[in-house]
């Protein structure tokens, strides 16, 4: 049995755990459009029923909160339609700019104005407003879930579907937040940006250093430190350049800059804004399964914590079991033995592959090849930029190569000792140039994309998180 089902929200976003379910629209399997209260689908039969809804998640979180066992299967249109078609805009998945493109009446959305707050009680237009999204929602299962078989990449699909059961369960439980941690932390972040402010006036009183993107301090850093300009005679002030300075001209002022940044961001995502999504010391995360083209997950707070020491955000997390533990795992060297596998897949050759798998310590070689290399940690990262395919540029931005240092880096990389990945290289080149296109043998992931870089890491980054998916 197969049923489309779209549940309409009133009150608070559909994250938080005290949502409103309007109601409940949905076809049966005889195409009635049936029309049901808050919470209150039922559905009594002995055969499996596959539930069809785009972005399913925010639909199964309805069922669970009247008691629905997620035992069944589910189809969610939205990710088919970004398995098959990642190339299109973050917003490419919206029901609203897919009907444009294949729905015969591609203008429903503006049936109702969302912005009128009648429109929660015109309950006629809401039910023919659903009545569309379900429609056309069903016609979408239709014409992705060929594709999907046709292209190799059902398996993927499938196993999507069993980790959004998993996702949508660990979002209701939600995470539990210390707030007092989360204030002081706060308080701390507050007071260094008072005290970074104030030594940045010592400098210049005139200039509004709290806008550090404005034109005159990038005027003040243009003239007493000659940043570079772009090709359109812009002044150039991003991360590298401030950090440059403070490293290489001793610039206080450019040093201090990166710290009124950090504090700023800090404040703003990990104090206010994270504060603002709590609920009585709950954090309910809403993970996006579609926002990356990658396919990696997305989120608004917990994703995007810094790994480095720079987010103390992270005590404020903690656990719900009485003297209990956070527990973080971690896959060891994943992209690297992907690459590798990758290299031995197309081309043939595995000498990457064997000395991952063996032991041999390929940092430690390089160290002591390459005598300007200050330690293991740098080799590290010089090897792994280098193994996914960077061409010299990260080597002298980032590591303090100088280009003659870097080019014979990633020749004795990649020709001398590897020359399997300048064979990788060259092939998935040919295709980006050729179809604009990169796909992943083992799930078909794909990438439309006319970036070298972004082609040569796309493969390793999507079945990386798949693997973890799994």
């Amino acid at each position: 049995m197969v049923i489309t089902l779209d549940c309409e929200t009133i009150g608070v976003d559909h994250h938080h755990p005290d949502f409103k379910v309007l109601f409940n629209g949905f076809y049966d399997p005889e195409d009635n459009f049936l029309y049901q209260g808050p919470c209150d689908v039922t559905v009594t039969t002995d055969h499996p029923v596959t539930f069809i809804g785009h972005n399913i998640k925010f639909d199964l979180k309805c069922l669970l909160k009247q008691g629905y066992s997620l035992s069944d299967n589910f189809y969610d249109t939205q990710v088919a339609v970004h398995i098959l078609r990642e190339d299109l805009d973050s917003h490419g998945y919206k029901l609203e700019n897919l009907a444009k493109l294949l729905y015969q009446y591609p203008n429903y959305k503006k049936m109702i104005d969302f912005e009128r707050e009648e429109y929660w009680n015109d309950i006629g237009w809401l039910k023919l407003y659903n009545k569309h999204d379900l429609i056309f929602t069903k016609q979408l299962k239709n014409l992705t879930e060929p594709a999907l078989k046709r292209t190799g990449k059902w398996a993927l699909f499938q196993m999507m579907m069993e980790y959004v059961k998993h996702l949508t369960t660990l979002e209701m439980r939600g995470i539990k937040i210390d707030v007092d941690e989360l204030d002081r932390q706060g308080a701390i972040w507050t007071a260094k940006r008072i005290k970074t402010l104030e030594e940045l006036r010592n400098y210049s009183t005139k200039l509004d250093w709290d806008s550090d993107t404005s034109k005159p301090v990038k005027e003040y850093f243009h003239k007493y430190f000659k940043v570079p300009l772009t090709e359109k005679k812009n002044i150039k002030l991003n991360e590298l350049v401030l950090k440059d300075l403070a490293e290489n001209q001793e610039s206080k002022e450019a040093e201090l800059v990166l710290i009124l940044r950090a504090c700023t961001k800090q404040i703003g995502t990990y104090n206010e804004g994270f504060r603002s999504r709590l609920y009585e010391g709950y954090y309910y995360p809403d993970y996006s399964l579609i926002s990356t083209l990658t396919g990696r997950l997305s989120e608004h707070f917990i994703q995007v914590m810094p790994r480095k020491e720079t987010s103390e955000f992270k005590k404020c997390i903690v656990s719900k079991f009485p003297d209990g533990y956070l527990l973080s795992n971690d896959w060891s060297r994943l992209e690297a033995l992907l690459q590798a596998e990758l290299v031995w897949i197309v081309t043939g050759k595995h000498k990457l592959a064997d000395d991952l798998m063996s032991g041999y310590d390929i940092h430690d070689a390089t160290l002591k090849k390459f005598k300007f290399l200050p330690d293991r940690t740098r080799a590290k990262n010089a090897n792994f930029s280098t193994i996914f395919g960077g061409r010299g540029y990260t080597l002298v931005q980032e590591y303090g190569f100088t280009w003659p240092q870097a080019k014979e880096f990633v020749h004795d990389l990649t020709v001398i000792r590897y020359p399997e990945l300048s064979e990788l290289f060259g092939i998935i080149g040919a295709r980006i140039i050729n179809e604009h296109y990169v796909e992943h043998p083992y799930t078909h992931r794909g990438r439309h994309t006319d970036n070298y870089n972004e082609g040569l890491n796309a493969p390793i980054q999507g079945i990386g998180t798949d693997i973890t998916r799994l």
